[in-house]
């Protein structure tokens, strides 16, 4: 029986709490169980070793949430917090050319995730003016807790895996490292000295890549995540003898991008980088004029991703929309209800630092390509109009 609350402030309450657990099972066919093609041409056999102890990847969550009413329904509470841990990944991993194939896949890794979703809104007349506003916060936090512990196969070949770089864009590369998340970028950077200074040779007037950077000495340091820190949403909606106006502004708060076009439009000097530092004769570097630009660009648009990390903080006018309600209905008994409206959506940017829209992802279609800018396409403010009827 569900209790009836009898309260002037408290209308509606409701206590939510969850617990799921989800599988994703591997292809059997290829990656447990040997299978060859058979064709005109012969069979054709497989490069990739089977695995007969493969597990199904498992996700185990839960979720806890209040959903209020308050004030006669004047004000809505929703509030979510939840967590789930993603457990036996598959990885696929090279094998030396002596066991006779190339790879195989096996399970390892965990990944956590937990996070906060909260909605307020407000549904307050003014006057003869309807007035709704809602704003949402979202906030989701990720860590690796695993990669692939060292082990040994059926066949006796040791396996182990400390890092894997998921996407590789010339000097940035999104690699998931133990203790990071699923974000993480690696940038290469300029060969400084001990106390942090880049080094210069004053003979070429030239600088270089440091290539033993970073833990695994291979070039690359941690520059940040891609992951924001929060988002949030304000829409708000007007409504008044029939006339609607609604406007929706979000936000990105936090994480960091890489723009590979800014870096190869630095090389190739056709940047307004590159023709400032022609005009002014050279680039400043540790705080001393360097002549010879096109030697250093030469040198950091091909190969230093440091110079080339941009926020992806991000404020913008998402949506704004116009609508009226045609008292059709007055000279058209058989249509109960026209409406007409105007939109527009991502018409205006409040707020970006970055040279590109940090909401795009490269045409290549790759979530992992998620804070990498290689030549996107820009975005599009796009201009609707409809007309909805009711019969």
């Amino acid at each position: 029986m569900i209790p009836t609350i009898k309260s002037d402030y408290l209308n509606y309450l409701k206590l939510r709490l969850s617990y799921a657990e989800v599988g994703n099972d591997p292809w059997r066919y290829g990656l447990t169980i040997p299978t060859y093609t058979l064709s005109p041409a012969g069979v054709t056999t497989t490069s990739e070793m089977p695995n007969l102890d493969l597990k199904a990847e498992r996700t185990k969550s839960w979720e806890a949430g209040i959903d209020l009413v308050l004030f006669q329904n004047r004000l809505k509470v929703n509030a979510t917090l939840y967590s789930s841990q993603t457990y036996n990944q598959f990885f696929n991993i090279n094998l030396p050319a002596s066991s006779g194939f190339t790879s195989t896949w096996v399970n390892g890794g965990r990944v956590d995730n937990k996070g906060i979703e909260l909605s307020l809104t407000l549904n307050q007349p003014l006057g003869p003016v309807d007035w709704s506003s809602t704003f949402t916060y979202t906030l989701n936090r990720n860590k690796i807790k695993k990669l692939l512990d060292a082990r040994t196969l059926a066949n006796g070949y040791p396996i182990e895996q400390d890092h894997l770089d998921l996407i590789s864009i010339g000097s940035a590369t999104r690699r998931l490292v133990q203790g990071g998340t699923l974000g993480d970028i690696y940038v290469t950077t300029l060969a400084r000295d001990y106390h942090g200074n880049v080094i210069v040779d004053y003979v070429e007037n030239t600088v270089s890549r440091d290539m033993t950077a970073g833990p695994l000495e291979d070039g690359f340091v941690y520059a940040g995540s891609t992951l924001p820190k929060y988002n949030m949403g304000w829409r708000n909606s007007f409504s008044w003898k029939g006339i609607t106006l609604g406007c929706l502004v979000t936000a990105r708060v936090g994480g960091i991008g890489v723009s590979m076009t800014q870096a190869l439009m630095d090389y190739y000097g056709v940047s307004k980088t590159t023709a400032q530092a022609r005009d002014a004769g050279g680039v400043m570097i540790n705080g001393a004029m360097v002549p010879a630009a096109q030697k250093y660009y030469s040198v950091v648009g091909a190969g230093v991703g440091e110079n080339y990390v941009y926020s992806m903080t991000n404020v913008r006018l998402a949506e704004l929309s116009l609508g009226y309600d045609v008292p059709i209905s007055q000279w058209v008994p058989w249509i109960k209800g026209l409406n007409v409206a105007f939109t527009g959506r991502n018409l205006l940017m409040l707020y970006c630092k970055a040279p590109f829209d940090p909401e795009q992802t490269a045409a290549s279609g790759s979530v992992f390509f998620d804070g990498l800018d290689y030549f996107m396409q820009p975005s599009l403010r796009n201009l609707g109009f409809s007309v909805k009827v009711n019969f």
